[in-house]
């Protein structure tokens, strides 16, 4: 593997022609702080000059730890400075982005796929950057998943208000979201809160990058925008924009190749990896 970034807080590295992988690191604590969003940032501006990655996973450098959450004295500071300043801000008259925001919105406009590999504590911010990415996988351990803000006062201020009942549904995500609920890997897969328990998510989110490696990256766009379409348009709208789509990408080479290669019977579906059920709970 080849590093192409490495700072205090996190590690890019190249893991083949399609797929990089960024390790998240603070220790002892794990936790995200603005030190993490600036070098992230300079992570992401590195993946935007990669040709072809198609794949960037992110994942906890340290054993049983992804992203605690975001340093709460960090956060302590801001509101006393904001205090201070007599600066208010509401829901109608927010403020700018910061850096965390940032990362977010750049993992949503990238042209590749993000997956997280969670492998240890993540709650919080590192939560809210979990569900800023495409795909979640988590493995066993003795750890917690969930959005923690409440219970010191808080709310998520990074999208997660937003993004959990996209994940549980909108009754379990309120539930969630007032009482502060951090849940065990194995809830968090059946909460489908990730999107399953594997052994060792790192692995797996490395064989999912292999498979979407071999898909037409604008098939792979497609999906991400008409998925999101479904949740944010009429169904009207979203089945228009669904035959626009199925015809650009009916004409792409790599498309018109592949349908060939299976009706001369040179390749069989459906593909096993892209298959393979990955270990959850049982009475999921």
């Amino acid at each position: 593997m080849e590093t192409l970034f490495s700072g205090t807080r996190c590690t890019l590295t190249r893991h083949g022609e399609a797929v990089a992988l960024l390790a998240l690191h603070n220790p002892p604590e794990g936790f995200f702080d603005p030190q993490s969003e600036r070098e992230v940032l300079q992570a992401l501006d590195v993946t935007d000059t990669l040709d072809g990655l198609r794949a960037l996973i992110l994942h906890g450098r340290d054993p049983g730890m992804f992203v605690r959450h975001y340093d709460v004295k960090e956060l302590e500071r801001i509101g006393r400075a904001l205090l201070a300043r007599d600066l208010r801000f509401s829901p109608d008259s927010p403020p700018p982005p910061g850096g965390f925001h940032k990362i977010l919105e750049r993992l949503e406009a990238a042209p590749y796929l993000s997956i997280a590999a969670i492998n240890g504590w993540c709650m919080g911010g590192g939560l809210e950057l979990a569900l800023g990415c495409h795909l979640r996988y988590a493995q066993p351990g003795d750890y917690r998943i969930g959005l923690l803000e409440v219970q010191l006062g808080l709310i998520p201020g990074a999208g997660g208000t937003q993004r959990l009942s996209r994940a549980v549904g909108p009754a379990r995500a309120l539930e969630m979201l007032l009482l502060g609920t951090c849940v065990t890997p194995e809830e968090a897969a059946r909460l489908d809160l990730v999107h399953a328990l594997v052994p060792d998510a790192l692995a797996h989110a490395l064989d999912v990058a292999a498979t979407l490696a071999r898909r037409p990256p604008e098939v792979l766009q497609h999906l991400v925008h008409l998925h999101r379409d479904a949740q944010d348009l009429t169904p009207h709208e979203g089945m228009a924009r669904e035959r626009g789509a199925f015809s650009q990408v009916l004409r792409l080479p790599q498309t018109l190749q592949t349908m060939a290669d299976y009706n001369a019977g040179r390749i069989t579906v459906p593909e096993v990896p892209a298959c393979r059920t990955a270990q959850t709970p049982a009475g999921r």
